[in-house]
């Protein structure tokens, strides 16, 4: 008897199409069922039938056992399959967004639950992370896990982040809010106090205000024209929230980092080196934090 589990399912699923290379569109195309049946496979909400099991197994191109997590080794892995490649972890990527990132291995190690030097046996090729680790990392420096498998090119994949800013517009929207001009994602720009219009915002995101964005640092996450929804409420910021905040008289938008006390703001683009300021620093600077970016719209004119 085959005892289906819906965490392996939903696990296993996920890891076997990303190292397949196939999207969940691509997946759901060749299952003959909707994107949202996939993704509800992949989050442990539905449960695919012994038939759709039997479809996932020769697409993907593995076996019901280790679909089931009955197994530890996907056949590919074994070599069974000639015409697959293994995606190969990049270290060195890994290293170069870390430092783009700002961290060093101690504090990435942290926060991965693993020693120093193991983060630098991965940066040296002398060890591979699995693919839970990856993600993981992945998920801490706000990249694409592909990206750190060569799978894709930028580390950030524009297609998904069009497509979640266009989710996030058919969300149902509350009471209209003001939008301000402009936060700088690039070098700084100063800010106008007064409303260039009203916008409705989604009514289960949390924000007083808008900004319209301008700049490249954040790009291709954040692009120019987005209106991004702002928070007051700072007090449970995580490193790696999106914040706004005002930095020698200028609003800026970036990463939010505090580690060891200091304060360091970094974008996407390598280009723009990031802020750091200590914390005897702030007043002097006119350094304060406005509030964290809780939703983005992109407005077509």
């Amino acid at each position: 008897m085959i005892v289906m589990s819906m965490n392996f399912i939903g696990e296993r699923l996920k890891e076997l199409r990303f190292k397949r290379g196939i999207k969940q569109y691509e997946l759901a195309q060749k299952l003959g069922v909707s994107q949202a049946q996939v993704a509800r496979y992949e989050s442990y909400q539905n449960k695919p039938s012994y038939a759709m099991i039997k479809l996932v197994v020769e697409i993907l191109n593995t076996t019901p056992e280790y679909l089931l997590g009955e197994t530890k080794e996907d056949q590919a892995d074994t070599g069974d399959i000639p015409d697959l490649e293994k995606p190969r972890f990049s270290p060195k990527r890994m290293k170069e967004m870390r430092k783009l990132r700002d961290f060093t291995q101690k504090e990435l190690s942290r926060r991965l639950g693993i020693s120093q030097s193991q983060i630098s046996k991965y940066e040296k090729g002398e060890d591979e992370p699995s693919y839970e680790q990856t993600q993981k990392l992945a998920e801490y420096l706000h990249i694409d896990v592909r990206y750190l498998y060569g799978k894709i090119d930028e580390p950030i994949d524009k297609e998904k982040m069009y497509q979640e800013v266009l989710s996030k517009e058919k969300i149902p929207a509350s009471e209209p809010l003001p939008v301000y001009a402009w936060a700088s994602c690039g070098h700084g720009i100063l800010t106008d106090e007064k409303p260039v219009d009203f916008m409705t915002k989604p009514s289960n995101a949390k924000g007083e205000f808008w900004v319209i964005a301008r700049g490249d640092s954040m790009k291709p996450r954040i692009q120019d024209g987005y209106q991004l929804l702002i928070t007051e409420d700072i007090f449970d910021l995580k490193n790696g929230d999106i914040i706004i905040f005002i930095y020698d008289d200028e609003l800026c938008c970036k990463y939010y980092s505090y580690e060891k006390g200091k304060y360091i703001f970094y974008g996407e683009d390598p280009k723009f080196p990031p802020i750091v300021i200590e914390d005897e620093d702030g007043d002097d600077r006119n350094f304060n934090i406005i509030g964290k970016v809780t939703a983005m719209a992109m407005v077509i004119v």
